[in-house]
């Protein structure tokens, strides 16, 4: 393989280590794939919060045609915060580190 395969993994958050309770955090949308990096997202009232290992970028995704804040870069920044417009309905995050490894989250909902 000389591509992506096999390079990435899922976080799961779990309540423990067990086939019941890794399958009920998937179902629930507790976790994301990366091949690396390391992330947290929550809600905080109107914003969406990101905090994560260091990185080159941080990169949300959404439902809005045009936000000027949805791209944060620079050396080694771990954590980010997005205020929620009223046309974001879903956001999804990407993490970028040095190594050019990336994270990705499934698209959480905003409504």
């Amino acid at each position: 393989y000389d591509g992506e395969e096999t390079k990435s993994y899922v976080w799961v958050q779990s309540t423990g280590c067990n086939a019941p309770d890794i399958l009920a955090a998937l179902r629930a949308g507790d976790f994301y794939a990366s091949q690396g990096p390391r992330l947290n997202l929550w809600r905080a009232g109107n914003r969406i919060e990101i905090r994560c290992s260091p990185a080159s970028a941080i990169v949300l995704y959404s439902d809005a045609v045009w936000s000027g804040s949805r791209v944060f870069t620079g050396p080694e920044i771990t954590q980010a915060s997005y205020p929620i417009g009223p046309e974001d309905h879903f956001i999804r995050v990407e993490i970028i580190d040095a190594a050019g490894r990336h994270a990705w989250t499934s698209p959480y909902r905003l409504s």
